[in-house]
């Protein structure tokens, strides 16, 4: 964190409780420099149709290097206050200042702790983050894990991290889908053909709840623990997706073009 952040002029827009985790806890933060000759200036690189300000092109790069932290180990790493500072020779200003939804990582992953190796993996995953096609499978799950991190409620999580796994694997026409699906999940994941079935099973029970969630059927029965280890094999099985997609040579195009 750098120092300059704890002077007045920047703790006054934070509340006491920010506050306090600046002075005793908070270690880092995710920041990036540009040059900009007004806040709003478009981005010269984007190439999309409509065009974007290059804050908002570099408010999404922290975001995807949260998300290439979490893809690299799932702790729970993440910010849920944005400035945006002005600077000039030696003095900064804040220019504008907004609260975020914070990642929150699976309660399962709750003793983790980040390495340096864990850092490196995620510089990699970060740059392939930030090269993804837009218009294909792998960016719809990535954008969809990220909009999950940041949802507390367990059911709207639950989909979103089915639809990152359906947009991977989801057959081309729906006649025996939860079978296809899970049987494509097990053997992208498996390291053997035995090591598949385990795997198969964990998606397939996975996608029963799945679609009890999405007709909007009744979780009564579905028991606190077993909803725990239902959200925690949905997050476990699309970080790992995600990340062999990410770090393994022409697999991002094979997704994108089946």
């Amino acid at each position: 964190v750098p120092a300059w952040l704890n002077e007045d002029k920047f703790l006054s827009k934070l509340n006491v409780a920010h506050r306090e985790l600046l002075r005793n806890r908070i270690r880092f933060s995710l920041s990036v420099e540009y040059n900009a000759e007004d806040l709003g200036s478009p981005d010269p690189e984007w190439k999309g149709e409509n065009p974007r300000g290059i804050q908002a092109a570099k408010h999404e790069a922290i975001n995807l290097a949260n998300l290439a932290i979490w893809l690299c180990k799932p702790y729970d790493f993440g910010f849920d206050v944005l400035f945006h500072i002005d600077e000039f020779d030696t003095d900064k200003n804040v220019r504008s200042f907004q609260q975020v939804r914070n990642l929150e990582a699976h309660r399962n992953y709750a003793r983790m702790y980040l390495q340096d190796d864990d850092l490196a993996k995620a510089r990699d995953v970060h740059r392939t983050l930030l090269s993804l096609p837009r218009d294909g499978a792998v960016w719809i799950s990535v954008y969809s894990i990220w909009n999950a991190l940041r949802e507390p409620e367990w059911a709207t999580r639950y989909l979103l991290f089915w639809i990152t796994l359906e947009a991977l694997f989801g057959p081309e026409d729906a006649r025996e889908i939860t079978f296809r699906l899970s049987q494509r999940i097990g053997f992208f994941l498996a390291q053997s053909r035995p090591d598949a079935l385990p795997i198969f099973e964990k998606a397939k029970k996975g996608y029963h709840w799945r679609s009890k969630v999405v007709h909007g059927l009744h979780l009564s029965r579905l028991k606190q623990d077993e909803s725990i280890q239902l959200s925690f094999d949905a997050e476990d099985l699309a970080q790992k997706s995600i990340f062999k997609i990410l770090t393994t040579p022409g697999l991002i195009d094979e997704f994108n073009n089946r």
